[in-house]
């Protein structure tokens, strides 16, 4: 017996982002509706997100992932990394929206990344190319290291360790962006010392809009105004285990 997919209709998709300000060409809305069909027939084989409603993956993909997005952040002809992407999230949901910005999609996990790249191609997202790396040694790296405008991040460790992984990454004057949960507020605080060592200021807690679908959500905006010292970041294993 075949399975139903449950669908995502590119007119839904566009008017979501309406509510939000934001204008999608038709090619957008309908590269969002692929996406959402090309994770759901995936998940199915692998546990890419555990958000599979339409609706719920509207709000807690979709629409969370723009509410990260300011044109200020993104300028034109610019390169973003997404850390720890995952099934593609937020940069796969922000490389449709900023087709004038080099997205490197960046993981530790080959298999999701292989399905991030080949989702990618079907929907003709011309504007991503996937790194499967850590985020330890790929910061290390001269052709990565300090060379992106802004890079991004969702629900991938406390924000102390994020910061060591993410800010080498990050050019000066660019941002870093990173999706927290209900504590992400306290996180920011305690990872102050953390954030100015590494070569960064907090700029902003922002708390992200609320709706029917949405636990408590805030951004954290990080600008680098230094370089980070060559000793970030250390080794697999020492951030985490001992964070700054």
């Amino acid at each position: 017996m075949m399975l139903e997919t449950a669908t995502l209709s590119s007119e839904q998709i566009a008017a979501a982002a309406k509510s939000l300000g934001i204008a999608l060409t038709p090619e957008q809305s309908q590269a969002y509706a692929a996406y959402y069909t090309a994770v759901i027939e995936q998940n199915r084989v692998m546990n890419l997100t555990s958000i599979t409603e339409p609706q719920e993956f509207l709000a807690k993909h979709y629409i969370d992932s723009w509410l990260g997005y300011d044109p200020a952040y993104f300028p034109a002809r610019s390169r973003a990394l997404d850390l720890g992407t995952g099934g593609g999230f937020p940069g796969i949901p922000l490389a449709i929206l900023t087709p004038d910005v080099e997205w490197t999609l960046l993981d530790s996990v080959g298999k999701k990344l292989r399905f991030v790249a080949d989702a990618a191609q079907t929907i003709d997202l011309v504007n991503v190319q996937i790194l499967h790396e850590r985020a330890e040694f790929a910061g290390q790296a001269k052709e990565y290291r300090e060379q992106f405008a802004v890079v991004t991040s969702r629900a991938v460790a406390d924000l102390r360790v994020l910061c060591e992984w993410a800010l080498p990454f990050v050019a000066r004057g660019g941002y870093f962006l990173a999706w927290k949960g209900p504590k992400g507020a306290e996180e920011a605080s305690a990872a102050q010392r953390a954030i100015r060592e590494l070569g960064g200021t907090l700029c902003e807690v922002r708390k992200l809009q609320r709706g029917e679908w949405f636990d408590e959500r805030v951004l954290c905006i990080i600008q680098k105004v230094q370089a980070t010292p060559k000793r970030f970041p250390r080794a697999p294993g020492k951030a985490a285990k001992q964070p700054l």
